[in-house]
């Protein structure tokens, strides 16, 4: 039943101090104010307050008796000292932990305070203890205060439902301990117990215990319905489980006993390489079982397990070159695994190296590829690949460092190598690539005229600023000069040539372009006398029948050298120059550098042996190098290139393939007369005919020597 102060006895205190007042008011009356009398009446007085504080006590009670359970407490700290030592204040309620009041005249301070003290071996449940202490003033009393203090057990009764005066209707009953729960178990795989047991309705929890062939009992707890207790082959495994709720456990119920089979053999495992990342691992049937757990290791990782369930009797791992590959089996069935297997380990291999592969163009249609031996290499796969086609196997498995591939003139072909060492490989090689040489080219004769026989032809520049070069030509018949507007892929137009002077032969045997030799922009000309005499004729800034101005001698002796031409700037001056070859002996080339004043810095001798040459010619940058060169056409036909060395010399010569010129022929330099942007050549040859030698023909030529 519950622990409660009853109202009955409050009311027996109500009338008594009711008879007292009564008594004392009449005390008063009848005996007047004596000094016994006062003293009487002091000691009535305090009896009073005496009563009135224990009427506050009560009220206060019972007011914390009619405050639901979840809400009787204060609503703050109470004042210190009023709960027992050790007993925690409950703060979460709706009393005051202190106030004032005024009853029938006593003025009094009340304090309160709730304590919680929970039931053993319960969770949530217990009592609370509600202390009220009144104090008030008082002058018979030491210090001059009095106070009275009173306590009270508020607690449900178990078992019951709690009054609404104590707690609230939502808040349930308070449950009596659990019943026994029933036990049953099974033997699982591993082995294992595997144990169950019936649902108690009141049970937060259940404690199962075990014992292993007579040990000590194991406790752990669940709030599950079933537990697993791993155990051996052959062990005994005795449990037993009891139901646990805040109102206490049930008793224990009876012990079942499960026996462990006895233990499966464990199988044998090797393993061997079988691929050069790959590894494969078997082992034997063994007798009961159904199934097999296998795992692996890698290197010095942790054991991982492939399958847990597996019929197969082998396994393939595939990791990285040089690995360990460690690998491990048990044997099991529905109640019992084996122990582990041996662990068998087996490398992989660690692949030889890639080599380097280079190659080079070992004739016009044939490439040459080598690379280095490799270090634990037994073989060499190689690849070819032309252009863009798919890569072919040359060979599965060569011992040679060494392989020729051809092709197609101009095309790429590609070579590429594995090592091989047994069953590993290492990776592909670097991929090396060669061109192949382009078809030989040959240049081409062009006939663009004739009737050339009765001329000398010059290169002129753009004389008439259309914007193609043009020739000019002195008629010897008239010693007229006529300009021939170049007609820009090559040719010139005869219909349309221009006379723009007169008087020039035979005056002048012999006359040439010197390009813009006072660099105004415009391309000259000079002429050589009968008497030796040089002159230079400066082209006007606009084009007209007297497209030169007048001569200016620039020096003199010039009528025993032959091949005087107009190099442009062949010492990287900025000045063009002249060469001229001195027929004594054996023929002396000299190289005369402009000088920008109408006039030579010192001659330059830059070999003999030229008069071999039938003619020597300027050619601009033949070769693309950025250096004026020159043609040396031979008596037989072949056509050399001396090349520029950009500081007034040339070097070796080198023949232009496949190009012959006529032997009784002149030629002339007339610059890029097609607009391609290299220098060609005039021909022309004893019969008059005017030919076109493309000189982007002559640089093809050059580039397919073979």
């Amino acid at each position: 039943m519950n622990a409660l102060f009853r109202r009955g006895v409050a009311d027996r205190g109500s009338l008594l101090l009711e008879a007292i007042v009564s008594m004392g008011i009449l005390a008063v009356l009848v005996l007047g104010f004596t000094v016994s009398s006062t003293r009487a009446n002091a000691t009535q007085h305090t009896g009073v307050n005496e009563a009135i504080s224990s009427e506050i006590i009560q009220g206060e009670l019972e007011n914390a008796r009619a405050t639901t359970w979840s809400k009787l407490g204060t609503l703050g700290a109470p004042a210190s000292g009023m709960l027992p030592s050790g007993m925690a204040a409950v703060t979460s309620g709706t009393l005051a932990p202190s106030k004032t009041s005024t009853v029938r005249g006593l003025s009094a301070t009340i304090k309160t305070a709730v304590g919680w003290q929970e039931l053993a071996g319960t969770s949530g449940y217990g009592t609370k203890l509600v202390v009220v202490d009144v104090s008030w003033s008082d002058t018979n009393a030491p210090g001059g205060t009095r106070n009275r203090r009173e306590t009270s057990l508020i607690t449900p009764g178990v078992g019951e439902v709690a009054p609404s005066t104590v707690r609230g209707a939502d808040e349930g009953t308070v449950p009596n301990a659990p019943v026994t729960t029933t036990l049953t178990a099974t033997v699982v795989a591993g082995p294992a117990a595997k144990a169950s047991w019936t649902n108690v309705p009141s049970a937060t929890s259940y404690l199962l215990q075990y014992r292993i062939n007579g040990g000590t009992w194991v406790s752990s707890s669940y709030t599950i319905l079933t537990a697993t207790v791993a155990a051996s082959a052959d062990d005994k495994v005795d449990l037993r489980v009891q139901a646990v709720s805040p109102a206490g456990s049930s008793p224990f119920s009876a012990i079942i006993s499960v026996t462990m089979p006895s233990a499966m053999v464990p199988p044998v495992v090797s393993g061997r390489v079988t691929a050069a990342t790959q590894a494969t691992f078997s082992f034997n049937a063994v007798s009961g079982a159904t199934a097999y757990i296998v795992d692996q290791k890698l290197g010095s990782g942790s054991w991982t397990t492939l399958s847990s369930n597996q019929t197969a009797l082998s396994n393939t791992i595939t990791s990285t070159a040089g690995t360990d590959v460690s690998f491990r089996a048990r044997a099991t069935n529905a109640s019992v695994t084996s122990g582990y297997s041996n662990v068998a380990t087996v490398t992989l291999p660690v692949p030889p190296a890639a080599p380097a592969v280079i190659g080079t163009v070992s004739a016009p249609q044939e490439g040459t590829f080598s690379w280095n031996a490799v270090s634990g290499a037994t073989g060499y796969q190689v690849e070819s690949k032309n252009g863009s086609n798919a890569w072919v196997v040359v060979s599965a498995n060569s011992t040679a460092l060494s392989v020729k591939v051809t092709g197609a003139y101009a095309e790429a072909v590609s070579v590429r190598v594995i090592s091989l060492a047994g069953l590993s490989a290492s990776g592909y090689s670097n991929t090396a690539t060669v061109t192949l040489l382009d078809a030989p080219f040959a240049p081409v004769r062009q006939l663009m005229g004739n009737g050339w026989g009765g001329y000398i032809p010059s290169a002129a520049g753009d004389l008439n600023k259309d914007g193609k070069r043009d020739l000019v030509a002195v008629d010897r018949s008239s010693g007229n000069l006529w300009n021939y507007p170049g007609t820009g892929n090559g040719g010139v137009t005869s219909s349309s040539k221009s006379q723009i002077g007169n008087g020039w032969y035979p005056l002048y045997p012999r006359f040439f372009g010197v390009n813009d030799w006072n660099r105004d922009g415009r391309e000259d000309l000079m002429a050589i006398d009968g008497s030796g005499l040089l002159w230079l004729y400066t082209a006007k800034a606009t084009f007209s029948s007297d497209a030169y101005s007048p001569r200016v001698q620039i020096g003199n002796g010039w009528g025993p050298l032959t091949n005087v031409v107009g190099v442009g700037d062949v010492t990287g001056d900025g000045n063009p120059d002249l060469l001229a070859i001195d027929p004594t002996g054996s023929g002396t080339l000299r190289l005369y550098p402009g000088n920008g004043k109408n006039s030579f810095n010192t001659t330059i001798v830059l070999g003999t042996g030229w008069n071999q040459y039938r003619a020597v010619v300027p050619i601009g940058d033949l070769d693309g190098d950025g250096n004026n060169d020159i043609l040396a056409l031979g008596n037989d036909g072949k056509v050399w290139l001396y090349a520029g060395n950009g500081a007034g010399g040339f070097v070796a010569r080198v023949q232009v393939p496949r190009m012959t010129v006529g032997t009784n022929s002149t030629f002339i330099g007339p610059g890029d007369m097609n607009g391609d942007g290299v220098s060609d050549l005039f021909e022309v040859d004893s019969a008059g005919n005017l030919y076109f030698w493309s000189g982007n023909d002559m640089r093809k030529a050059l580039a397919t020597p073979w």
